[in-house]
């Protein structure tokens, strides 16, 4: 099991890697964890997160191909309907 944070402010992404998922969630300022739901697919990989719990990442989407995405725990899952590195665009 890979477990992988990246700090910033109160929040934290963890991302575990199983041999066939990778999950991911944001550790809320209280300690609890927020599961994000990804795009219908096997894994979901954060690759940033801001000062409000944004998440900016890619995962596979239902037919098996990666897209990126956007989270937040008020707003909930963005497809951002382009494929791999998508989020460098965004950033």
């Amino acid at each position: 099991i890979l477990v992988w944070e990246n700090r910033h402010v109160d929040h934290v992404i963890i991302h575990g890697e199983h041999p066939m998922e990778m999950k991911a969630w944001v550790r809320e300022p209280d300690g609890s964890l927020r599961g994000i739901p990804g795009l219908g697919g096997k894994w979901v990989h954060p690759r940033e997160i801001n000062n409000l719990g944004t998440v900016l990442g890619e995962a596979e989407t239902r037919d098996g191909k990666p897209h990126g995405f956007i989270w937040d725990g008020s707003d909930g899952v963005c497809d951002m309907k382009v494929g791999r590195n998508a989020q460098a665009a965004a950033l």
